[in-house]
């Protein structure tokens, strides 16, 4: 069998300013360990920029099927996301100190965001609302369970079928709770009261990126072949605004 590999662009992962457009650099975007592994099983190479990351896949054009290690259902690749030292001196949001910014390109329904140029924040720039506390599979947690409340309720981000329950007698005691999600894969859950279920703590779950230093973690979805994407990739924009 004759063998060639082309690399074309599947996506791009830019850090800009929000109101000049101009790339911010000195930002380290690099992936996961678990996203490494899912790029060499997908044949996908990923290239550090000025701006942040560009992610390429493979084709053999000399066979018939050219496409390399083709996504057939929804991937998830997560990178972290590392800012300079005086980053927040001069951009925005102000995030607690206890909380990271998780960004992707998931509408609020779990959908992709439709275009080729997509913004990965939950609003046009990148917000406080965009932070969750980003976690071990065990972990403490700075929460108070509201008056009536027997456990915690744990939930996918977009389904309302409870995961695991969390008895409050099983939890500890004093101002930190400790809780194990041992069992459960990594990703973003949402943690709520039994008897309050909107007053949800989102958490995003990843042992390695939890013991790190980095300012965000980056999910990128995607769920169809990557000969779908346009002739230059997608772009996705991290989008701060300036103080």
């Amino acid at each position: 069998m004759s063998f060639r590999r082309d690399y074309k662009p599947l996506f791009s992962i830019r850090v800009v300013d929000h109101n000049s457009n101009a790339a911010i650099e000195e930002v380290v975007v690099e992936p996961t360990s678990q996203c490494r592994k899912l790029m060499q099983d997908h044949q996908l190479l990923a290239k550090q920029r000025s701006y942040g990351m560009q992610v390429f896949y493979s084709l053999n054009p000399l066979v018939a099927e050219p496409l390399m290690g083709a996504i057939n259902s929804r991937v998830r690749l997560d990178f972290k996301l590392s800012l300079p030292t005086d980053f927040y001196q001069r951009y925005l949001p102000d995030v607690s100190g206890d909380k990271r910014l998780h960004l992707c390109n998931l509408d609020n329904s779990g959908a992709l965001k439709a275009g080729s140029a997509v913004g990965l924040s939950a609003g046009a720039s990148i917000a406080a609302n965009d932070a969750l506390h980003l976690v071990g599979e065990r972990f403490e947690l700075a929460i108070s369970p509201p008056v009536g409340a027997a456990s915690f309720e744990l939930r996918q981000p977009f389904d309302a079928a409870v995961l695991n329950t969390f008895d409050l007698a099983e939890l500890g005691q004093g101002a930190r709770l400790e809780f194990d999600l041992e069992r459960l894969e990594s990703g973003r859950y949402r943690l709520s009261p039994d008897n309050t279920p909107a007053q949800v703590t989102d958490l995003f779950v990843e042992n390695e990126v939890a013991g790190q230093r980095c300012q965000a973690l980056i999910s990128i979805y995607v769920e169809t072949p990557q000969t779908l994407a346009p002739v230059a990739g997608y772009q996705f924009n991290a989008r701060f605004e300036s103080r």
